[in-house]
């Protein structure tokens, strides 16, 4: 019996627990969207996709119980047969002499324990898919290999220099056609193309976050990106502000300091004064201290972008990257932004992507993204 059910078993059991936690990713998607869905009034879509996830769970499910059904009481049924068995030839045995009621007893307690025993392992065998499942599951986990990361460590970064670089997702479409380019300290890019080019994933992958899936060189001050300790890097040399930031469910001063680490209090009013924001920090609550809400919704996107470039200059990195730092923001704080950027960069590397053009009067050079590559023009 084990034989013939154990691979439907193992099958079934892995296929119920993928259904259900996509059921279970589905219902998360609805309470993390809540607002694109009332905005967009996608209730019935919604519920119909909740719906569809439902229906494919529910079969699962009840595949998933009907074989275990069949397999344990299809055991029971066999175990109850092989008992009438015994009690008919016993019994005939004991009518017929040729079997004491002593010794019938005996056989029978004894082959009451071997059933329970078999039972037991009965149960025991489905249980063991179901263990067996969840183990194939955290194997797949633990087999992926882990992120590569060198040993060498460096104090500043004053270049970095890109080699015929290629890229693809998954061998899909290709970007950057083996181009090189070279950024230098002392220096504002402003990076520029149209959507889709390929400009956000050039950063993620100048910072060393696809190791191993592009083509060509990345060289920090002359040294191969895969010999340094990227981790130190990132978390001491490299600061980036995202265009869509994400803060965490915490004070304005945890998330301003969040891996920036001891930061005197003046220095951030500082970059808050500088930034325009110290005004709107004062009449919050509890001031730099107030508690931001879920997915910072107490807040408005251009004072979400104006702690996060204070975090990145509080970081006094040798590398400033900024995802369209001016999306957010107003004439006035676009133009401290401009005068902050022209003066930082006399010691640092600052790389921009942009479709703000006003940026371009404070760019040293422009690099232009399209399907042919990167072109790099001084200003």
């Amino acid at each position: 019996m084990y034989l013939i059910f154990r691979k439907s078993l193992l099958e079934n059991n892995r296929k119920y627990r993928e259904t259900q936690d996509e059921y279970m990713s589905v219902v998360s998607e609805q309470f993390q969207n809540i607002y694109h869905i009332k905005i967009n009034v996608l209730f019935n879509e919604i519920t119909m996709r909740l719906k569809w996830a439902y229906n494919k769970l529910f079969k699962c499910l009840y595949r998933f119980y009907k074989l275990n059904y069949i397999f344990s009481n299809l055991g029971n049924s066999i175990l109850i047969i092989a008992n009438v068995v015994l009690a008919l030839f016993g019994g005939l045995a004991v009518v017929n002499g040729t079997l004491s009621i002593g010794m019938f007893s005996v056989l029978n307690i004894y082959f009451n324990m071997i059933i329970s025993a078999l039972s037991f392992f009965l149960n025991f065998a489905a249980n063991l898919q179901e263990a067996k499942t969840s183990y194939n599951r955290l194997q797949e986990l633990y087999n992926i290999p882990s992120e590569h990361n060198g040993k060498v460590l460096i104090e500043k970064i004053n270049t970095i220099s890109i080699e015929n670089l290629s890229f693809a997702y998954n061998n899909n479409h290709s970007f950057y056609n083996h181009s090189s380019l070279k950024f230098e300290k002392g220096n504002i890019y402003c990076l520029v193309g149209e959507n889709g080019v390929g400009k956000s994933t050039f950063m993620n992958v100048m910072a060393g976050l696809y190791m191993g899936n592009y083509e060509g060189q990345i060289y920090y001050n002359d040294i191969d990106i895969k010999e340094l300790d990227l981790y130190h890097i990132r978390k001491k040399l490299i600061s980036i502000s995202a265009q869509e930031p994400i803060l965490l469910s915490s004070t304005i001063y945890e998330n301003i300091v969040l891996g920036v680490g001891d930061v005197d209090i003046q220095d951030i009013e500082y970059w808050c004064r500088i930034l325009n924001i110290d005004e709107t920090i004062k009449r919050m609550p509890n001031g730099i201290h107030t508690k931001l809400s879920e997915k910072s919704a107490n807040i408005s996107g251009g004072e979400k972008q104006k702690f996060t470039h204070i975090r990145s200059f509080l970081k006094k990195s040798s590398v400033l990257i900024f995802d369209e730092p001016t999306s957010a923001l107003d004439q006035k704080s676009t133009k401290a932004m401009k005068e902050i950027l022209a003066e930082q960069k006399k010691d640092k590397i600052i790389i921009i992507i942009t479709h703000d053009q006003s940026l371009n009067s404070i760019a040293d050079y422009v690099v232009s993204f399209d399907k042919n590559g990167i072109m790099c023009n001084k200003v």
